[in-house]
């Protein structure tokens, strides 16, 4: 006899969200749970242990301010690229688990529910993988088939349309003067436009300054090394390199040539103080400005 309870995540305005007690899709940083938020479906995303570990709060920041400068980004293309498919970024509202999943035995003692674990086809107790004070995001349900469109690490998705995608990435280099490059692009493509979610942002300034995805520089120029302009980006600039002492050049190409193309992200981490060393040895600056 007794009662149970739900995970809760509470925000600053203390708004709450119930989310269900096993995830329903995970990718290679973060697990997201089904919930409702304000009557309407929505997405809790709570971060992996191993990531939080290493950034805390600081990696909802950074994602945060990640999707806030992509939407601010896609206006800005939307306007000044004739697409028919805009695109659109969510933009995460930043919550803390104030109560996990338990069954409340007599209907006061609790007992933590045993939940679908890190990997398919395992257990875990609740609190273990959704601990109270946890920072989470809550961000809207996206209706329709998700999909990749391309990582960070400058793998593309040749089984679909993608020009408005790779361009919308050139475009935000082109754009921020040479400042960034949004990617890590990924959603729905729907009758009206993308809907896009958790993006990744390079930052010329420093690596990781948008989080564990961001590869600075060297992001950058990984990017450039693949991308074929289409239609719709061919008249934007692309980044002139150089490095120092200019005798490490090829060897530094090479280098970042080698970092792996693949669907899932690339992290900062991955690929060690070799990152810094690069970042902090190439110069960047835009193509000059042809008529």
């Amino acid at each position: 006899m007794g009662s149970s309870q739900s995970n809760l995540c509470v925000s600053v305005r203390g708004e709450k969200v119930e989310f269900e007690d096993s995830w329903f899709s995970r990718g290679a940083s973060r697990f997201a749970y089904k919930g409702k938020y304000q009557g309407k479906r929505c997405v809790v995303k709570l971060y992996a242990k191993e990531i939080y570990d290493i950034m805390g709060d600081e990696a909802w920041k950074a994602d945060a301010q990640a999707s806030h400068t992509a939407h601010e980004m896609a206006v800005l293309f939307n306007r000044d690229v004739q697409t028919q498919k805009p695109l659109k970024f969510l933009i995460p509202e930043i919550m803390r688990v104030t109560q996990n999943a338990k069954i409340l035995l007599l209907w006061f003692i609790p007992i933590q529910k045993t939940v679908k674990g890190k990997l398919p086809n395992t257990q875990e107790s609740s609190d273990i993988m959704i601990p109270e004070g946890a920072t989470v995001a809550v961000e809207d349900f996206i209706v329709g088939e998700y999909v990749k469109f391309l990582s960070n690490s400058t793998w593309i998705n040749i089984g679909i349309p993608c020009n408005a995608p790779a361009a919308f990435s050139h475009y935000t280099f082109h754009k921020s003067g040479g400042t960034l490059l949004v990617c890590d692009l990924q959603g729905v493509r729907g009758d009206n436009g993308y809907i896009l979610t958790d993006p990744a942002i390079h930052s010329s300034e420093r690596p990781g300054y948008y989080g564990v995805t961001d590869l600075g520089k060297v992001g950058i120029l990984r990017f450039f090394q693949n991308h074929e302009c289409n239609d719709l980006c061919r008249k934007f600039r692309r980044p002139v390199v150089s490095f120092t002492p200019t005798g490490e050049a090829n060897k530094y190409y090479q280098k970042i040539q080698q970092i792996q193309r693949k669907q899932g992200s690339t992290y900062t981490y991955e690929l060690g103080t070799e990152l810094h060393q690069m970042h902090k040895e190439m110069k960047m600056s835009l193509q000059p400005i042809t008529e």
